[in-house]
């Protein structure tokens, strides 16, 4: 039986899980690395190189962002889907802003 049984609507289904979106941004300087891992309900991120390169690493391997290029990861769902590392982003010889949205309980 359980402790607390979770409440159910008069149809008989579960009552849905309200989330709401946080978007957040991060101007990085050399030798300060982002990390998704830190950022469990990732929703999208995006990252544009300023005045220099920088370091992506991801499952794939490492790659550079050209100055002036800008990557972008997001999933097609708003709910029940969030991005999963391996995402690192680091600036090299310039700037690197990350700009990125997760799921955040209402």
């Amino acid at each position: 039986m359980p402790v607390e049984p979770a409440p159910c609507t008069p149809e008989g289904g579960s009552i849905p899980i309200e989330v709401n979106t946080r978007a957040r941004r991060v101007e990085l300087v050399p030798g300060v690395t982002w990390d998704a891992s830190a950022y469990p309900t990732l929703q999208s991120v995006t990252a544009i190189a300023h005045g220099g390169t920088g370091i992506i690493t991801t499952s794939d391997g490492a790659s550079t962002l050209h100055t002036g290029e800008a990557a972008t990861w997001s999933v097609a769902r708003d709910i029940d889907a969030a991005l999963t590392g391996p995402l690192t982003i680091t600036p090299d010889t310039g700037t690197v802003t990350v700009t990125w949205t997760q799921e955040v309980p209402l």
